[in-house]
């Protein structure tokens, strides 16, 4: 079962998809982002911090719409 989950989580994983305006560019952003992740795990919330993809990539990809005139 634990397996089936965690190919599960995989498959989730590289599925997602963000959108955001644009990256975070806050020197504080990875502190915040450690804080974030630190309080996850403390009470109440108690999530697991255990996940097999433990370091995450990322890329940015930049969209912008086209104007027609």
């Amino acid at each position: 079962m634990r397996d089936h989950l965690v190919d599960v989580a995989m498959k989730a994983a590289r599925s997602l998809l963000v959108i955001v305006p644009s990256p975070p560019h806050d020197k504080g952003y990875p502190e915040f982002k450690d804080k974030v992740r630190n309080y996850n795990m403390g009470d109440p919330f108690n999530f697991p911090n255990r996940l097999p993809f433990a370091k995450v990539s990322s890329s940015v990809l930049s969209i912008k719409p086209q104007t027609h005139c």
